[in-house]
């Protein structure tokens, strides 16, 4: 993925360049909200986890995106479809391994949700929803 190649910060241009269709619409909501947009980051966890299969080998996990705004950061993981799947529990069990704070799932339907909020009260919803404020 070229976009995830240079690791600097995300515009509008390159978020429409996001492969996936899902990760591309938050992309440009949190944009259009004002937040700034970065590729997402790598998570290692000390000790490996149980993988999707139930083998404890999972020691790694990259996230979508990364939100900033001002001096508050938070990682998202975006997928179109449920959360609760063994894949994404997986993730989960790597980050909170890791210590990670402020990581946060988001489903299609949570994407939905956001895009359909008026611009004004974007960025507000998404940091309540990101437990910044």
């Amino acid at each position: 993925m070229a976009y995830l190649e240079k690791r600097e910060e995300i515009t509008l241009n390159t978020a429409q360049k996001i492969p996936d269709p899902t990760e591309r619409r938050f992309a440009i909501s949190a944009l259009l909200a004002g937040f700034h947009v970065k590729p997402g980051i790598k998570i290692v966890s000390p000790q490996r986890v149980k993988d999707r299969k139930g083998r404890y080998q999972k020691t790694t996990t990259i996230t979508d995106l990364t939100l900033v705004d001002e001096n508050l950061v938070a990682t998202v993981e975006v997928t179109s479809g449920k959360i609760n799947t063994r894949q994404k529990q997986a993730q989960l069990r790597v980050v909170r391994r890791a210590h990670v704070s402020n990581y946060q799932q988001l489903s299609g339907r949570t994407i939905d949700l956001i895009e359909k909020i008026p611009e004004p009260s974007k960025k507000k919803f998404l940091q309540r929803f990101l437990k910044w404020k």
